[in-house]
C-alpha cells in the first residue's frame, strides 16, 4: 500500500500515511492534539475539520451529521479516510478558564497551622580529613543524624562534588529526598493536582506558608480516545492501549509541571511532593494498572490505597526522590476525588447529616455524618461539561456561561465568556437554558420542545431542521447555534443520574431531605451554576437555598489541604474506614426512582 500526503493548517505539518488512512490517524502522528469526544465511533459528530483540497469521500455518518456542510468539505475526522495527497484545515482552540479558586475559598474549611509531610533541617557538612577518612554517605549520615544505609544513592550521588559548608536536607518523613546547598529550610515546594476526566488542574503551593504560587489548567488530553470513563476502559483494554492513556496523561502533567516553573523561576527539583486526586479508572490508569476488573462485574478497582511512590517511578518531572500520594478509592467506580471531597467539607466531622455532590463526567454523591456514611458513583456523562450536546464546549472563550428569561420583555438574555461571538454552550450555560427555557414555557416538564407556532416565542426561536425541532440562540442568524431535542434528553439523562443517586442514597441512609442540614456542591457546575436554576430543573431536591455551598474544586483544596498538613492522614483514614460505597442499581426502584428524576 502506498503512502499519501497530508498537510495541516494552521499549524503547517506535513505527514505521510497509508492510503486509506483516516484523518484522525494522520492528526495523531502528526502530534496534533484533537478531540474525539465518543472515542471515534462516529456517534457525536464533533471532530469535524475541513478538507481545501484531495477528495475525502463521504460515508453515511458523515452524512447523518454535516448535512449540507458536507458539500462545503466538512469531514469527521474519526471518519473520513485519506486516499490521496490532500490539505486540511484544524481549527485549534484557544482555553480562557475560569479562575481556579484557592484551597480554603474552593472547600470552606478554616485555615489549619501548616505541617507539612515534607520538612527541612539545616546541618553543617564537615570537611572529609584523612584523620578520618570515612565514605561520603558515612559523613551524609553523620551529619543529619542517619545511619549511612538509610542515604539513598541517588543523594549520595548529587553531593559526590560538594565538599564542606552548610546545607539543607530535605525529608519526607524520616527519609532523606534530596539536599540543597546553602539554607533553603523556609522554601518547599510541592504540587496538589486534580485529574479530571475532562479537565486537569495543577496547583503549585508553598507548604510552610501554605500559600498558593501558581495554578494551571488543562483539558484531559485522553478525550481523543472517548469522553467518559467507560470508553477509556474500553480503549485501555486494546493492544497497548493502556500504555498510550498513561504515556499522554503523564506527557501533558510534565507540560503543565513545565509551564508552571517556568512562569514562577521555581527548579523543578525543589518541588518534592506531589498529591493526585481523581476518580478510580483516572488514577489506575496514571499507576498504569490494568482496568479490567472495571469493566465487568461487580466492578472493583485493583488497588484501594493510599498509593506513595516516587516521581522517577512515573516519570514525573519534578525532584526525582519526589513522594506522590495518590488519594484512596473508597471502592467501584468512587474515586480519591470522592475521599477529597469528603475530606474538604468536613462531612466525615459533621454533627448533622449533609450531602456532597461532586458533579462532573464521573459524579460522586456522599451522604453521613460523623458516624458514618455511604456513597455512590453516577454515570452522569460528559453533559455537563459540554460533551454529546450538538454546540456544548467547555468553560472557555465563546461559550455561552449564562442565560435568563426576561418576564417583563419575555425574551432572553445572555452572557458569553470573553464577550466575543457566540461559539457554544458549557456547562452553567446549559443548565441555565433548560431553566429558561422552562420558565418561558418552551419545553415542557417532560423534556419535549412545544408545539411549533404555538405562541409567539416559539414561532421566534423554535426551528424545524432536518424534520425536528431545535431552539436557535440567535434567530437573526441562519446559521445560528442551537439546542436540539437530543441534546435535551442528554442533559435530562444527566441530572435525573445526579438526582437519582442522592435520592436513594438518602433512602438506604434512612433520611429524608428536611432533615439534610448541608448539600455541598462541587466541581465546576457545583460552583458557576445558579443554584436557584439546578433546583427549577430538578436536579437538587426542594431545600433551603441558604442549606446550598457551593465548594468549587474539592478534589484540588484536599490535595492541597493534604500538602500543607500531614495530620490529615488520620481523617483521610477515617473517611476510608467509615464510608460503604453502594451500587444504585442493586436499589430494587431504581428503574422507578430515574425515570422520575428525568422530569424537569
Amino acid at each position: 500500500m502506498k503512502n499519501v500526503k497530508v498537510f495541516f493548517e494552521p499549524d503547517n505539518i506535513e505527514v505521510e500515511v497509508p492510503q486509506g488512512s483516516k484523518i484522525s490517524t494522520a492528526l495523531q502522528k502528526a502530534g496534533i492534539h484533537f478531540d474525539l469526544p465518543c472515542g471515534g465511533k462516529g456517534i457525536c459528530g464533533k471532530c469535524r475539520v475541513k478538507v481545501l483540497s484531495g477528495v475525502v469521500t463521504v460515508n453515511d455518518t458523515e452524512k447523518k451529521h454535516l448535512g449540507d456542510k458536507a458539500d462545503q468539505g466538512w469531514r469527521l475526522a474519526c471518519q473520513a479516510r485519506i486516499n490521496q495527497s490532500s490539505r486540511i484545515s484544524v481549527e485549534k482552540e484557544v482555553y480562557s478558564y475560569h479562575k481556579i479558586l484557592s484551597a480554603n475559598r474552593a472547600c470552606g474549611v478554616e485555615e489549619r497551622n501548616s505541617n507539612p509531610n515534607i520538612t527541612k533541617k539545616l546541618f553543617f557538612f564537615p570537611e572529609i580529613t584523612l584523620q578520618n577518612p570515612i565514605s561520603l554517605q558515612e559523613n551524609i549520615g553523620n551529619s543529619v543524624g542517619l545511619f549511612p544505609c538509610e542515604i539513598s544513592f541517588e543523594v549520595v550521588k548529587s553531593m559526590a562534588t560538594e565538599k564542606t559548608g552548610e546545607f539543607t536536607g530535605v525529608f519526607y518523613d524520616k527519609t532523606l529526598l534530596g539536599i540543597e546547598k546553602g539554607n533553603t529550610t523556609k522554601t518547599s515546594y510541592g504540587i496538589g493536582f486534580d485529574l479530571g476526566t475532562t479537565t486537569m488542574v495543577l496547583t503549585l503551593y508553598d507548604m510552610p506558608n501554605c500559600k498558593e504560587v501558581v495554578s494551571v489548567v488543562k483539558p484531559n488530553p485522553q478525550i481523543q480516545f472517548g469522553d467518559d470513563i467507560i470508553s477509556r476502559v474500553g480503549f485501555s483494554m486494546e493492544k497497548d492501549g493502556l500504555i498510550k492513556l498513561q504515556q499522554i496523561i503523564i506527557s501533558e502533567i510534565n507540560k503543565m509541571i513545565d509551564e508552571s516553573v517556568k512562569i514562577t523561576g521555581i527548579s523543578r527539583n525543589n518541588i518534592y511532593q506531589f498529591n493526585l486526586s481523581g476518580n478510580t479508572v483516572m488514577e489506575q490508569i496514571f499507576l498504569k494498572v490494568q482496568l479490567n476488573s472495571l469493566s465487568t462485574i461487580p466492578f472493583n478497582p485493583v488497588i484501594k490505597g493510599p498509593i506513595i511512590i516516587k516521581a522517577k517511578e512515573v516519570n514525573l518531572n519534578i525532584n526525582p526522590e519526589g513522594q506522590i500520594f495518590i488519594f484512596p478509592v473508597l471502592g467501584g467506580f468512587v474515586g480519591g476525588d470522592a475521599v477529597a471531597l469528603v475530606l474538604a467539607t468536613g462531612i466525615h466531622r459533621s454533627e448533622q447529616i449533609c450531602i456532597g455532590i461532586d458533579i462532573g463526567t464521573n459524579g460522586e454523591i456522599v451522604i453521613g455524618n460523623k458516624n458514618g456514611m455511604i456513597s455512590a458513583s453516577t454515570a452522569a456523562g460528559p453533559a455537563f461539561e459540554g460533551g454529546r450536546i450538538t454546540y456544548g464546549m467547555r468553560a472557555q472563550t465563546g461559550a455561552l456561561e449564562k442565560y435568563k428569561f426576561n418576564e417583563e420583555k419575555m425574551d432572553f438574555q445572555y452572557t458569553i465568556i470573553g464577550g466575543n461571538s457566540l461559539k457554544g454552550i458549557c456547562g452553567s450555560g446549559l443548565v441555565d437554558v433548560i431553566s429558561s427555557l422552562k420558565k418561558a414555557g418552551l419545553l415542557e416538564s417532560s423534556g419535549r420542545f412545544v408545539p411549533l407556532s404555538s405562541n409567539d416565542l416559539s414561532k421566534k426561536y423554535i426551528r424545524m431542521i432536518n424534520e425536528h425541532p431545535v431552539f436557535v440562540f440567535e434567530p437573526e442568524k441562519q446559521d445560528s447555534i442551537h439546542l436540539t431535542q437530543k441534546d435535551v434528553r442528554e442533559f435530562q439523562s444527566a441530572k435525573g443520574a445526579i438526582r437519582t443517586g442522592v435520592e436513594i442514597l438518602m433512602s438506604i441512609y434512612g433520611t429524608t431531605i428536611d432533615k439534610i442540614d448541608k448539600i455541598y456542591l462541587a466541581g465546576a457546575l457545583g460552583n458557576f451554576a445558579s443554584i436557584d436554576n439546578l433546583k427549577e430543573i430538578g436536579m437538587l431536591p426542594e431545600i433551603d437555598a441558604g442549606k446550598i455551598v457551593s465548594c468549587g474544586n474539592t478534589s484540588l483544596g484536599a490535595t492541597i489541604m493534604y500538602l500543607c498538613n500531614k495530620d490529615l492522614t488520620y481523617d483521610i483514614n477515617q473517611i476510608i474506614s467509615k464510608t460503604k460505597v453502594i451500587e444504585l442499581s442493586l436499589y430494587p426502584k431504581f428503574q422507578d426512582v430515574f425515570t422520575d428524576s428525568l422530569f424537569l
